[in-house]
């Protein structure tokens, strides 16, 4: 009886001691699952649900772009996400905005000339003088409605010889330039000072010459940096009418006196300024020929000089293309 007992004690031991091992290999087991997980795991696993969310905004974008949707549209998804996107696509998301802005102001400028609505608009902003935050006085609703989606897709009611349109607000992308090239950076700023003080309003020059001259060692220097770039042919353009406008003045502001066609002597204290301060650049070696042809003349601005304005800008665009 002694040894049953003995051998019921024993018996009794070796199960309490089986069910402590089962419960600690279970707490280590559960310990186990509860370390955390390897760095390196967790970080691709980031990068994925990354990848998957930028190729989802980019999906909603492209189907915005196949959509021709209004810049508004555009504008209002790039303000939500471009902080999410790549360089890259922010730089595309960009260039696809100004590109629809463009396919839109036709149609804007069209319901901006319908029946009496710009009869309206001087009626609330007179004296062509367009202030956003007077939008909510106008009556018309369809109007009101039409000129918010305007300035909410980026653009700016400007006025000139009487009547209202619309150029890009590229001065309201500049929230958006620490996302993008510094190409393009470099492109926000030289559009938004050509617009928000543009050189020339109804046929008159209307910045300095020398500003003029500015501008064009700047395009200049843009092209020789970035010459095989998204915005370099724009750029060529623009440069094209700052060195004819440089060179012939507009129609109300000729470079030359009416009564004896003698250019006028801060347009040639100009030329000479510039052709010092820039002798190793396209612009001023221009500017130097063309006023070298201006000395032979006597400083007389007629058909021997005028007739010759194209092929220097020609000429300079030439030498501008031989950098790419």
């Amino acid at each position: 009886r002694g040894n049953n007992m003995m051998k019921k004690k024993y018996t009794l031991f070796v199960i309490v001691l089986i069910i402590i091992v089962v419960i600690a290999g279970c707490a280590v087991n559960s310990s186990k699952e509860k370390d955390p997980e390897d760095p390196k795991k967790v970080e691709e696993q980031m990068a994925q649900a990354e990848k998957k969310e930028k190729e989802k905004m980019e999906r909603v974008f492209e189907n915005l772009i196949k959509e021709k949707s209004e810049p508004y549209k555009l504008v209002e998804f790039i303000d939500d996400n471009i902080s999410k996107a790549s360089s890259d696509y922010a730089e595309k998301m960009l260039l696809e905005l100004e590109s629809m802005q463009k396919s839109y102001e036709v149609h804007y400028m069209d319901e901006l000339f319908k029946d009496n609505r710009q009869s309206k608009l001087i009626e609330v902003f007179p004296h062509y003088e367009f202030d956003k935050n007077k939008i909510d006085n106008i009556e018309d609703e369809k109007l009101r409605e039409l000129i918010t989606r305007i300035i909410d897709g980026k653009y700016k009611i400007v006025s000139t010889e009487g009547y209202f349109y619309i150029v890009t607000d590229y001065k309201g992308f500049d929230n958006y330039k620490k996302y993008v090239s510094d190409e393009i950076s470099s492109f926000i700023e030289i559009k938004a000072i050509h617009l928000d003080t543009p050189p020339m309003i109804d046929g008159a020059v209307i910045i300095p010459w020398d500003e003029i001259s500015n501008r064009l060692i700047n395009l200049e220097e843009y092209l020789k940096k970035y010459p095989d770039g998204a915005k370099s042919e724009e750029i060529t353009r623009l440069y094209g009418e700052y060195l004819v406008m440089y060179m012939s003045g507009g129609d109300n502001t000729p470079i030359y006196n009416i009564e004896n066609k003698i250019i006028f002597d801060d347009i040639l204290e100009s030329y000479k300024k510039t052709i010092a301060n820039n002798k190793e650049s396209i612009t001023g070696n221009t500017i130097s020929k063309y006023l070298e042809l201006i000395e032979e003349n006597e400083y007389i601005i007629d058909e021997t000089i005028t007739s010759k304005i194209i092929d220097f800008n020609n000429e300079a665009i030439g030498d501008l293309e031989e950098h790419k």
